[in-house]
């Protein structure tokens, strides 16, 4: 009797082990904070040439990339420099049709947690002033969900 307790247990504690060495982790999710976000760029001078292998057709678009493949297969970058920890973060590109090739001065980024967005603010000047072409926004944030809303605000200077 004392030895099937015993193997009973033996059992049941190498289940619990076995679950917690094989389970997954789950991946970390921005704990929304409202006010201002943290960020790194992600087409700064490390990495200067990246876009988009679709852009929209709409003046103003953003795609939020959750992991390595989904990078690749939105992204056309020349050579990476700068890796994204996917597990932690979350990488957003913003595509910006008309006004020719426009760069970053400086930005801000700022939740809203009670309507699940990202609103963000970008001084641009401009590089090549015209009619057409594309300008991004690369941004890479603290993990959020694939729904969360990204607003973006641009000012330009000359």
């Amino acid at each position: 009797m004392f030895l099937r307790l015993l193997l009973s247990v033996g059992f049941c504690c190498l289940s619990i082990l076995a679950f917690i060495a094989c389970h997954e982790e789950s991946p970390f999710v921005y704990s929304c904070q409202g006010g201002p976000v943290n960020f790194e760029l992600f087409n700064d001078d490390l990495n200067p040439g990246a876009y988009l292998n679709h852009v929209g057709t709409t003046k103003l678009d953003y795609n939020i990339i959750q992991d390595e493949s989904d990078m690749y297969e939105k992204l056309y970058i020349i050579y990476l420099r700068k890796k994204v920890d996917f597990k932690s973060k979350s990488l957003i590109v913003i595509s910006v049709n008309g006004g020719g090739k426009t760069y970053v001065v400086n930005q801000t980024v700022e939740a809203d947690c009670d309507k699940h967005k990202l609103i963000i603010n970008a001084t641009m000047t401009c590089g090549i002033c015209t009619d057409d072409g594309v300008s991004y926004v690369f941004i890479i944030v603290p993990k959020v969900p694939s729904n969360t809303i990204i607003e973006f605000f641009p000012t330009y200077i000359n």
